[in-house]
């Protein structure tokens, strides 16, 4: 008998090491004046562990290493559920529906190695099911998302009346139907400044951003991860570089770089951009033809890779305000300045550096000098960049201390040349944070 009892408690405890701990954030009320603060993956985990929790507003305060979530919840079979979704979603007008309707603020910070592995449920990613929420400013990297049925995202599975933006993936998703590198289907909900480099394996409905686009507005995005094409289906595949379906829905200022490709079945040429379009429109959007391996494609405009790397081949954009060219970020295509930049995915060691940068005067004729204060030692970059995102002039790339810094800026470029008037920027890089200002030189 005593061994049978120290068997159970064996197994027990076992099975909670597996079983990650609901953790109630320990500031704030939930009000949007103010969020319950989350810090950690035991406190994001009581967000989905309970569905009385779906409602409340959340803030992120600190980055969160999620690779943990690999060995939970095991299957009985040798293998493990991984993360429960945030926000359930059973089926249409079903009851038992349960959508995450708060917001979340990522607050730039980081998300790592979410894992899930749901085979019995739809809506599967970070977010399962959402309706009349926001998610803004939010990375989710590594992530390793796979579903079977319905509705899978490295973000959200099944996105419904909530805007987002500032958001970005990374990673792997796998499922079958409505399937994205950020978001599974994608209703009535504009999406801003977003952008995923999640490779996206599916059967249909399958995109490099979204999977299937219905009713909603998509403007200055990208994605820059592969779509595959895994089983074929009775239906028109619906493939595409960004999004696999758009349902009457604007795109506007958006480009892709994936490939797009069929196992077993003969590869397409024309879905570089959109698989698939009924009563979209389209506004000055691009697709890299090389990188793809696609020749043509629905709301978007082919490119090489050097013309997706060249400031005039994107007509229309604003560099000044949304996007810049930087040396050696994004393998040298456009990013978002926006947008969580995040320097290298293997390092999710919290940011605690205050930038605090300011220049004076602005606007300036000869001289401005641009002061700057760092809460911690590191090694810290300073540029100034024309309006199409060129670098013109590096004022400081050294170790420095923690402290108040100042540089002055002459208005000339690296060769000694005086500029012309106008605007530049400013960029600052130090401890993997990085803060952008405008600065008008005049003459």
């Amino acid at each position: 008998m005593k061994f049978i009892a120290l068997f159970v408690v064996i197994t027990v405890c076992s099975v909670n090491l597996l079983a990650q701990i609901a953790i109630p954030p320990s500031m704030g009320s939930g009000s949007e004046e103010n969020p319950y603060q989350i810090s950690s993956l035991g406190q994001l985990y009581w967000i989905a562990s309970d569905n009385s929790n779906l409602g409340y507003n959340y803030a992120q305060t600190q980055n969160i290493d999620a690779t943990s979530s690999a060995s939970w919840f095991p299957d009985g079979i040798g293998g493990f559920g991984g993360w429960r979704p945030i926000g359930l979603y059973v089926g249409n007008t079903n009851p038992a529906n349960a959508p995450f309707t708060g917001k979340y603020n990522g607050n730039g910070y980081v998300i790592d190695g979410i894992y899930t592995n749901r085979s019995d449920a739809s809506g599967i990613g970070l977010f399962g099911f959402t309706y009349g929420a926001e998610i803004t400013n939010l990375s989710v990297i590594n992530v390793n998302i796979f579903g079977d049925f319905d509705f899978t995202g490295g973000l959200v599975g099944y996105n419904n009346t909530t805007p987002i933006s500032n958001c970005f993936s990374s990673g792997t998703v796998t499922g079958s139907y409505h399937c994205g590198g950020l978001i599974g289907i994608n209703l009535n909900s504009g999406i801003n400044n977003c952008f995923s480099n999640a490779s996206v394996s599916g059967h249909i409905y399958s995109g490099g951003l979204i999977g299937n686009n219905r009713l909603s507005n998509i403007n200055n995005c990208y994605s820059r991860g592969d779509v595959t094409r895994t089983e074929q289906d009775s239906e028109i595949p619906k493939f595409g570089g960004l999004v696999g379906s758009n349902y009457q829905s604007a795109i506007e200022h958006c480009y892709s770089t994936g490939s797009v490709y069929y196992e077993e079945f003969a590869d397409p040429t024309d879905q570089g951009f959109i698989g698939s379009n009924e009563n979209g429109t389209y506004i000055s959007n691009y697709f890299d033809s090389e990188a793809s391996n696609q020749d043509s494609s629905i709301g978007a405009t082919p490119q090489t890779t050097a013309q997706m790397k060249t400031l005039n081949t994107f007509v229309g954009w604003d560099f000044i305000d949304t996007w810049q060219f930087v040396d050696n970020v994004n393998d040298g295509y456009p990013s978002l300045q926006s947008a969580n930049q995040v320097a290298s995915e293997d390092d999710i060691a919290p940011a605690t550096v205050a930038l605090c940068m300011m220049a004076y005067p602005n606007p300036f004729m000869c001289n401005t000098t641009v002061s700057y204060k760092l809460s911690q030692s590191a090694q810290t970059e300073l540029n100034i960049y024309n309006i199409r995102g060129q670098l013109v002039r590096k004022l400081v790339n050294e170790p420095l201390s923690s402290g108040q810094h100042t540089v002055t800026w002459d208005g000339k470029d690296d060769n000694g040349k005086p500029l012309a008037s106008g605007m530049y920027l400013c960029r600052i890089i130090s401890a993997g944070k990085q803060e952008t200002h405008k600065m008008l030189l005049m003459k």
